[in-house]
This record gives structure tokens, C-alpha cells and sequence, in this order.
């Protein structure tokens, strides 16, 4: 009994390693729900500038889909 507890122990240690290295989280590749988030926040500063564009080029009028929003 006395020589298996070396050997249960040195495989516990194995296999908890060998999972902790399967289980570890990549930080090499990015997050791709960040990715996604950046992509989402630089869409919607690309339409609200294009919209500052078109109300600047507008002269300021309101229209009715804006003043329905309003």
C-alpha cells in the first residue's frame, strides 16, 4: 500500500496539469466579443458623424422622420 501512494500521487499531479493546460483561457488570440463591441461602437460613431454631416450640409432642418423621433 505504502509504494501506490507515490504513484496515485504523481498521476493526480499529471492529470491536474494535463487539465489545467486544456482549461487555460488562449490570451494569444484576441476576444472576439470585444471585437465584436469595437466593431458595433465604430459603426455607430461612423453614423452619428455622418449624420453631424448631413445636418451641417442640411443647414440644421429637422425632418419628419426627426421630429417623429423627437
Amino acid at each position: 500500500m505504502k509504494r501506490l501512494i507515490p504513484s496515485i500521487v504523481v498521476a493526480t499531479l499529471l492529470l491536474s496539469t494535463i487539465y489545467a493546460e486544456n482549461n487555460a483561457t488562449d490570451t494569444s488570440k484576441p476576444n472576439s466579443e470585444m471585437e465584436k463591441i469595437d466593431s458595433i461602437e465604430e459603426d455607430i460613431l461612423d453614423s452619428l458623424e455622418a449624420d453631424a454631416q448631413k445636418d451641417k450640409e442640411d443647414g440644421g432642418k429637422s425632418t419628419g422622420k426627426d421630429k417623429a423621433s423627437n
